[in-house]
Formats: structure tokens, sequence, C-alpha cells
């Protein structure tokens, strides 16, 4: 595994170069590539179920795609001046709160009232 910090260098090289190519430094040509990247990658995991011969050279690219967006989210994080080791530990968080509380509301049968939590600021 890469260090974290040769791999924040490796984005900040990367965004540096993004932005003298496209002349900006904006959130919406960040997301832009985050969409098309993740549509890929949903794309390539897509074609491993429906083409079951050729899944494990469709998960490899899956997982190509799957990079290329995590790093394109970083880079957001910066350009937003957002931790994003930060916001993985959140996240990490919230998730497992949202499953604990799945899990005791199933424990008690009662799926009715599972909701999805509000959004954290």
């Amino acid at each position: 595994m890469a260090d974290k910090s040769v791999a924040s260098s490796y984005v900040r090289e990367a965004r540096r170069v993004r932005n003298l190519l496209f002349q900006v430094r904006d959130w919406k040509v960040t997301t832009s590539i985050i969409t098309y990247e993740l549509g890929y990658m949903i794309r390539q995991l897509f074609y491993a179920d429906v083409y079951p011969a050729r899944a494990e050279g469709h998960r490899l690219q899956a997982k190509s795609d799957i990079i290329d967006v995590i790093t394109q989210i970083e880079a957001l994080c910066q350009d937003m001046v957002w931790d994003f080791d930060e916001l993985r530990i959140q996240g990490a968080e919230k998730f497992l709160e949202r499953m604990k509380q799945i899990q005791a509301q199933r424990a008690g049968g009662d799926t009715s009232k599972l909701q999805s939590s509000e959004p954290s600021s």
C-alpha cells in the first residue's frame, strides 16, 4: 500500500496538471469527472454479471475505475478545503450507526420505521 503522504502528493500533482489543462479550479469539473468515472465503473460491474466468461477482466477494470473515483473525490475535498480522511472516518461511523439501527429494528421485527438518516453538515 502506498504511503499516505505519497498518495496525497500524487493527488496534488494531478490537480495541478488538471488545473493547467482546464485553466480552472472548479468543483464542477471534478464532480463531472467523478460522475463519468462512477458510471464507467458501474457499467463494468454490469458487464461482469452479463458476460461471466469475461467477468474477471471487467472486475479488474471496475477496480481501476473506482481508483479514479476515489482520487477525484480526494481532489474535490482539497478543492472544497475538506479533510478527506476525516470525512472517511465520519462516513464509516455513520454507516456503522445506521447498520446497528437496521439490525435492531430487524431483531424487533419492525421494519416499517426504517428511515434514512438526516444528512450531516
